[in-house]
């Protein structure tokens, strides 16, 4: 099994087979690939990270897991987790105050600052987060 950063663009599909050997490893290896993308090509194109099986003729057989980098944050921990599930679990006054574009570093910006608000870790970033 192998990861690679999957790009999705005008009907087409681009992948770069990664380093990686975990969903961790390829997810900050995947960020830093889709970071290098244009403005344009991070807007227009759904990039993500996926664990591809592949058969005896190297013919893609099935995605085990994928991961949209764009609904996709990762804690201090390596947990993968949701983005959109996550700010449902947020405090909406202390989201309103934090000005970030990247989805991670909002999500490690919100984690620092709730620490600091209310003197406990936010529930999403810790190493065994409970929903």
């Amino acid at each position: 099994m192998n990861w690679y950063f999957v790009e999705e663009s005008n009907g087409e599909t681009f992948e770069k087979k990664l380093n990686a050997e975990t969903a961790q490893e390829a997810y900050v290896e995947g960020r830093s690939e889709y970071a290098s993308l244009s403005e344009y090509d991070r807007k227009h194109s759904k990039c993500g990270i996926a664990l591809f099986e592949y058969n005896d003729e190297g013919v893609s057989t099935d995605w085990f897991e994928y991961y949209d980098l764009s609904k996709t944050v990762m804690n201090e921990y390596g947990v993968l987790i949701d983005f959109d599930a996550a700010t449902n679990l947020m405090d909406d006054d202390l989201c309103g105050c934090i000005v970030e574009d990247d989805i991670q570093f909002f999500f490690n910006r919100y984690c620092d600052e709730h620490e600091k608000e209310f003197g406990e870790p936010f529930e999403l970033s810790k190493p065994n987060p409970v929903w």
